[in-house]
């Protein structure tokens, strides 16, 4: 399952919609529509395309449902019910889905984020330098299949980078930065929820990244979005030791306060050193 979404459309006329003022004809008629604004934010919080299923495990039922949105169990019998007869929700084999999920989420934009993102983990990161007559050595890499160019660019994958990082500063005769000679087990970035992470943004983050085996992890506040990697052997640690959910909130309340930022982007959780700054 995909992270939690933070939002969901909402048409500026939904009270106008047929389906709608028929409930508002109905018994108890207020309590059903919040009901279903409550399972349109849980389905957005869950982001598994309308289906409503806790933990790829187990299906909602209408106790679970009461629970959660703090209801009285026969209300939200009501409410369900409702819904399944008019068609704004179904039941597959057992499962609470809403049919038409896309109307309320942007599911392809989603996607295409996702994709985005995918992209940079596998390896691919992308780190181009304009060739502009330097030659330069190929490095082995594993990893690769074959030797990708295009014009006037060759690409440079993410386990070359820190070899070529010092070798075209020799060829160019420039120092690299003592910043970013500097490396951390985590490092992530922060920006509007309606970027991407960049390809400059991901270069950053590889250029201070001690490792070249990393987990990615995004985190989110109220008005923004952080993307970390992670050294693959710190975050198998804190998953064992259940430091993961820690990790998130604190960032959270990073995201969320400008006062807890520290002035030199560096802080440490756990012992570990950790590299956060903007994008």
């Amino acid at each position: 399952m995909a992270s939690d979404v933070k939002w969901i459309k909402i048409c500026s006329d939904i009270f106008d919609d047929e389906k709608i003022m028929l409930i508002e004809n109905l018994p108890s008629a207020d309590s059903i529509i919040v009901i279903w604004f409550k399972l349109l934010c849980l389905a957005g919080k869950n982001n598994n395309s309308g289906v409503f299923i806790l933990n790829h495990k187990m299906a909602y039922t209408d106790e679970m449902l009461a629970t959660v949105f703090r209801r009285d169990i026969n209300t939200v019998r009501l409410a369900l019910k409702t819904f399944e007869n008019y068609g704004m929700i179904e039941i597959v084999s057992g499962v609470y889905t809403i049919p038409n999920w896309g109307k309320y989420q942007n599911l392809d934009k989603i996607e295409q984020k996702s994709q985005y993102m995918r992209n940079y983990m596998h390896g691919d990161f992308g780190i181009s330098f304009m060739k502009k007559g330097i030659t330069t050595k190929e490095l082995p890499n594993p990893e690769r299949d074959d030797d990708e160019e295009t014009d006037n660019c060759a690409l440079i994958y993410g386990s070359d980078y820190y070899e070529l990082e010092n070798e075209f500063a020799r060829i160019l005769g420039i120092s690299v930065n003592a910043d970013c000679k500097e490396k951390y087990s985590i490092v992530g970035l922060q920006y509007s929820p309606d970027d991407f992470l960049t390809k400059e943004g991901c270069n950053r983050i590889l250029s201070k990244l001690s490792s070249n085996e990393f987990e990615i992890l995004q985190i989110d506040g109220n008005n923004s979005i952080s993307t970390f990697f992670i050294s693959s052997s710190v975050f198998k640690k804190w998953t064992e030791e259940d430091k993961i959910t820690v990790f998130r909130r604190k960032i959270a309340e990073i995201l969320n306060d400008t006062e807890k930022e520290s002035p030199n982007n560096v802080y440490e959780f756990f012992g570990v050193k950790t590299y956060f700054d903007y994008l």
